[in-house]
């Protein structure tokens, strides 16, 4: 039995003596005509169905704890109905609701993102969906402590979801963003807010040109001038906080040796993919750590400039025969800030390579769910990756990939682990840098990976958009922006 069953009294009682300040809210924020269907989805004892049951037509609340509803039951107007169904698999209808809701049952829940996508299926289009819940904070570590204590308090607690984290369920399911007009911090100026996913990047472009949209991030640097040459359209820049890498899994030989290795390194023309394609906007990378966090090594990193020669006698010297065949991994449909087009950056690392000494075969898989999931449990050879930092310390980049044993680069290096171990755990700001510079060089000199860039990706707005302020983890507040002067 749990919590929630054990305190079902307990958390009735708690709902009725908020339920005034609910209801009142929910009829400022919803505004119903009257003649809505409405969904409560993990309604507890009714709390939000309850408060909704006044001002619609009909409301159904579901839960997955017969003792709560029970209690739901007993409070239940004629127009109100409680179910027991799973938030994740609601046994409804698609387009059955006009107003579907949940109230403080997301960061319950293992698979959240299921919940809102069910929300979307049930909800008619130009329906409504409401979610109260907290908001993480935007800084990681700060988040893993809310959760913590989260956890204490409540042991069927899972994760509380940041912004970014529901703009995300919002965008994948094309979910219109409505302002809230009591809300009690600094309000918006935009009425609606609406996030399409387009995956193409000349689709993007077109959608800006025509007007579908106002605005979009991660501008394929090849459209930069179109954009540029455009007096109805701007460019804005996000600070470059990023990197793109070729990773090697060392459980797929021979990428074992690190002569081999070193011979990818060599063979990897970074130089070219940089000035192809990234159209001024990305800087060559001789290290994983961006040149602005603490622990950047200015010196002392083992440089691996283009030499095809160098990495056939490497690859000789690991006692192979030339040419040495690898698999080389890319995803399709994405675009990612820092490699706006997977398959060009692969098709001329796979060119370098070929002339290094490597005969190379491609494989492509779509970003999601595939790709990522393949290059993340370790099915991948040698494959297209990259990291945007979630905050500025190079905990969040070096320690993230290569602080404890990671299948998709599938090494065991303790003296590398522990040294990050120790750099995470300094206090000292001067001798944690002295330590991050430290396993720079040392990630640089057992090369997991090869990086090749650092990239300020660019965003595309029409001319009359105004007050976005990029961000260098993407956490825009879209509260400054408006229309017009």
């Amino acid at each position: 039995m749990s919590r929630f069953a054990r305190t079902a009294d307990l958390v009735a009682a708690r709902q009725d003596a908020r339920a005034a300040g609910l209801s009142e809210d929910v009829r400022a924020f919803v505004q119903p005509a009257g003649d809505e269907r409405a969904l409560d989805v993990g309604t507890g004892a009714g709390a939000l169905a309850l408060a909704l049951a006044p001002v619609v037509a009909e409301v159904v609340g579901v839960d997955v704890e017969p003792e709560l509803l029970a209690r739901a039951r007993e409070r239940a107007p004629a127009n109100a109905t409680f179910e027991e169904a799973d938030a994740t698999q609601l046994p409804f209808p698609d387009a059955s609701f006009d107003l579907a809701g949940s109230q403080k049952t997301l960061h319950h829940l293992r698979r959240p993102e299921l919940a809102v996508a069910e929300l979307a299926r049930v909800t008619r289009p130009g329906g409504r969906i409401l979610i109260v819940d907290q908001l993480a904070p935007a800084d990681p570590l700060e988040a893993l402590a809310v959760d913590r204590f989260e956890r204490a308090r409540d042991p069927e607690h899972q994760r509380v979801l940041s912004d970014q984290d529901f703009r995300g369920l919002f965008d994948s399911n094309r979910l219109v963003l409505v302002r809230n007009k009591h809300y009690w911090g600094k309000r918006g100026h935009l009425d609606k807010l609406i996030f399409r996913p387009i995956p193409d990047n000349a689709a993007r472009l077109q959608a800006l040109q025509t007007g579908e949209v106002q605005g979009y991030d991660l501008v394929d640097p090849a459209d930069i001038k179109t954009i540029r040459n455009n007096k109805n359209l701007k460019l804005l820049n996000r600070p470059a906080f990023n990197v793109a890498y070729v990773g090697m899994n060392q459980t797929k030989p021979p990428m074992n040796k690190l002569a081999v290795r070193q011979a990818i390194a060599y063979g990897l023309d970074r130089s070219l993919v940089v000035r192809a394609f990234y159209a001024g906007r990305g800087q060559v990378a001789n290290q994983f750590l961006p040149t602005q966090l603490v622990g950047y090594a200015h010196k002392g990193v083992p440089s691996y400039s283009y030499n095809p020669n160098k990495a056939k006698a490497l690859l000789r010297s690991a006692g192979l025969s030339l040419p040495v065949p690898i698999t080389f991994w890319y995803p399709t449909n994405v675009s990612r800030p820092y490699m706006p087009n997977p398959q060009a950056n692969a098709q001329a690392f796979g060119a370098s390579l070929e002339k290094s000494g490597f005969k190379v075969t491609f494989k492509s898989e779509p970003w999601r769910p595939d790709y990522l999931s393949d290059v993340q449990t370790g099915n991948a050879q040698v494959y297209l990756a990259g990291w945007t930092g979630d905050f500025g310390d190079p905990a969040n980049f070096l320690n993230v990939h290569f602080g404890q044993f990671n299948p998709q680069f599938g090494f065991h290096n303790n003296s590398l682990f522990n040294l990050l171990r120790r750099a995470d755990s300094e206090t000292n700001l001067a001798r944690r840098a002295a330590l991050y510079r430290q396993a720079s060089i040392q990630v640089m000199k057992y090369l997991p990976m090869v990086p090749y860039v650092h990239s300020s990706p660019a965003l595309a707005f029409k001319k009359n958009v105004n007050g976005y302020i990029p961000s260098p983890v993407s956490l825009e507040p879209f509260s400054t922006v408006y229309l017009g002067s």
